[in-house]
């Protein structure tokens, strides 16, 4: 139990295996990875609870473990200097703002979001040395449905069928208004969903259907084609 911050600001952790354990620990206020943190070990967090944000922005490291971690305020992951292990596994992890940017997204198949469940998801721009000293944030982006699927396909094939990461970014986009994103998101997981049929024509139809249940308004326009063309047709030849 550390009544306070574990700041590691800076620090060089060369161990191979697990560089920093606090599983299970108990941190009043918040923890600092950042302005040149070095870690080519294991950073364990799983089962931690911080009372404040945890912060890892500008930094190097190879794997973090937040699994079942609670975060009291915001998880920040920005500027990332990725190595070719560099993975973040945020399974059943609780935080109240994830604020990263998109060029410190892990590589495909090393990021674990099943399970996590945040109040915001906010993405920014480029942090600059500056930004990061003074602990401010570059221009926050819009949440876009497109570009946060495109985070949760960074997942290995099988976590991407997990329904929850779909389900928490379609209700957030509901919750700001973006009910067209929120029906997208949906509509994307179904897709997914339809590529586990064995058989093509059955891909096709479960594709069909989520298409017209992302905007039902489709079925009208369908069927009004269809009675266009067929009066078309019937007429050229009853005409004739």
């Amino acid at each position: 139990h550390i009544e306070g911050i574990l700041d590691c600001t800076g620090a060089k952790l060369r161990a191979k295996g697990n560089s920093l354990s606090a599983d299970g620990a108990k941190i009043s206020s918040a923890v600092f990875l950042r302005e040149g943190f070095e870690s080519e070990g294991k950073i364990c967090l799983s089962g931690t609870e911080i009372g404040g944000d945890l912060s890892i922005r500008g930094a190097r490291v190879a794997w973090v473990s937040c699994h079942n971690a609670v975060v009291t305020g915001d998880l920040i992951w920005q500027r990332i200097e990725k190595s070719w292990n560099t993975t973040l596994n945020l399974i059943a992890a609780k935080v109240k703002n994830l604020r990263d940017d998109r060029m410190s997204w892990p590589e495909k198949g090393s990021l674990d979001i099943d399970g996590l469940v945040y109040e915001e998801l906010t993405l920014h721009g480029s942090s600059l040395d500056e930004d990061i000293k003074n602990s401010t944030y570059p221009e926050e982006l819009p949440l876009v449905a497109k570009e946060r699927i495109d985070w949760i396909m960074l997942q290995e094939l099988e976590c991407r069928m997990e329904p929850q990461p779909w389900m928490q970014l379609r209700e957030l986009l509901e919750r700001k208004g973006d009910r067209k994103g929120a029906k997208y998101v949906l509509f994307r997981f179904r897709c997914l969903q339809a590529q586990e049929k064995r058989w093509l024509i059955a891909r096709r139809l479960a594709i069909g259907f989520a298409w017209l249940e992302e905007a039902p308004g489709r079925i009208w326009r369908s069927i009004a084609c269809v009675l266009l063309l067929g009066s078309l047709v019937f007429g050229y030849a009853g005409v004739h």
